[in-house]
């Protein structure tokens, strides 16, 4: 190649290179404070009233700050912006030091219902549903536009009659979530009840909800749960139920009803901590082949203990594999207070099988 040739091709490259830093940086910030005007242009000086004004504005790679106060949340459909990619999102944060509060536009509505979005961020909000409205969904049910790779950051999630969260919308993200005293007693509302492909739930806290605390069923799969703590639900504190290839990863899962349970096709759940759950502590069910068989359970590296029953199994399929579990005292620094690290003095250090 002539270096004339190779010239031009580095020209063009710093061309393309200067014109996508361009792009990105032609992304514009808004402002929304409870004492704004909507005819306002949504400046720092100039801010928007309501939340929904704010997103109306939003194009991919915006950003939307939003100030303390108390805010009317969003259920019809079109009123959410959508990104392009999770480089190109739309993102609506709470003002760095501030804590906003949205609430149900009306009795018995959700704080927010996303439909036909993709790659929209909520950062740093509480979604409080008291006294009689519901959490947050992201498309569930057929016969509606999907609402897909979605993520909830930051945010607390509090006070709903159904559940915390229900979603279908496949590719989301709920990361560092504290979802919190959602749901009757009825059997059927949970902290999250979610039933999509490859979504993420990655940290947080997970209790005081009337039955499940993370129930992903019936259809997920590919979905991982990870360094979350699950304690205080009324029924199970963690669930992969009937999808398949989910996992469950560093996860501590105490003071339930049951700890972890699994089943459908291929589940996984490696270097829990599971402790002082009223029932089983951790629970592989469903028997066989069909459709809400276990098959090919993976359950290694767990440290199950103080539960009424430790390891459930329940005839649960070919290929599955329950081993290098530990089920006695691991010496915890203080389970009483939530500190599961382990004592020096330990038998279960250094016990775990390269996975």
């Amino acid at each position: 190649m002539k270096y004339g040739t190779q010239t031009a091709i580095a020209r063009r490259l710093v061309f393309i290179a200067v014109l996508a830093v361009a792009r990105l940086s032609a992304s514009n910030e808004y402002y929304v404070s409870i004492d704004g005007n909507d005819s306002n242009d949504g400046k720092p000086q100039t801010p928007f009233r309501t939340f929904r004004k704010g997103i109306s504005v939003l194009a991919p790679g915006d950003t939307l700050y939003v100030k303390n106060g108390t805010y009317k949340g969003i259920i019809d459909y079109g009123a959410f912006r959508s990104g392009t990619s999770w480089e190109q999102p739309v993102t609506v944060a709470a003002h760095p030091g501030h804590r906003p509060v949205i609430v149900p536009p009306g009795d018995g509505e959700a704080c927010l219902y996303i439909v036909d979005t993709k790659y929209f961020i909520l950062d740093g909000f509480v979604l409080d549903s008291a006294p009689n409205g519901q959490g947050v969904g992201i498309t569930w049910g057929t016969g509606f536009p999907q609402a897909h790779h979605i993520e909830l950051r930051n945010c607390e999630i509090r006070n709903s009659k159904g559940q915390g969260i229900l979603t279908g919308g496949d590719g989301c993200r709920f990361i560092n979530l504290e979802v919190h005293d959602n749901g009757i007693d009825d059997g059927f509302t949970h902290g999250i009840y979610l039933n999509a492909d490859r979504c993420v739930i990655d940290g947080g806290k997970y209790y005081r909800n009337a039955n499940w605390g993370i129930h992903v069923y019936p259809k997920a799969t590919n979905t991982t749960v990870r360094n979350v703590r699950c304690f205080e639900n009324g029924a199970t504190g963690l669930g992969l139920v009937w999808g398949s290839n989910n996992v469950a990863y560093n996860n501590l899962v105490y003071r339930n009803g049951s700890g972890i349970h699994l089943s459908g096709d291929s589940p996984c759940a490696y270097n829990n901590t599971v402790y002082g759950n009223r029932g089983e502590g951790l629970s592989v069910a469903n028997a066989g082949n069909g459709p809400r068989g276990t098959r090919k359970a993976d359950v290694r590296n767990n440290i199950v203990f103080g539960n009424e029953s430790e390891i459930a199994d329940y005839a649960t399929g070919t290929g599955t594999v329950l081993s290098n579990n530990f089920t006695s005292d691991p010496l915890f620094v203080d389970a009483a207070a939530g500190d599961f690290r382990l004592r020096p003095d330990s038998p279960a250090i250094d016990l775990g099988a390269d996975l």
